[in-house]
């Protein structure tokens, strides 16, 4: 279950900085 919770923050974490990198790049453009 530790394994489980864990994977899921890192998905959470990798989605907002590919979000957040998608932001950014729009918004330099």
């Amino acid at each position: 279950m530790k394994e489980e919770k864990m994977e899921e923050t890192v998905m959470q974490r990798t989605t907002d900085q590919v979000a957040f990198s998608a932001l950014t790049f729009f918004g330099i453009r």
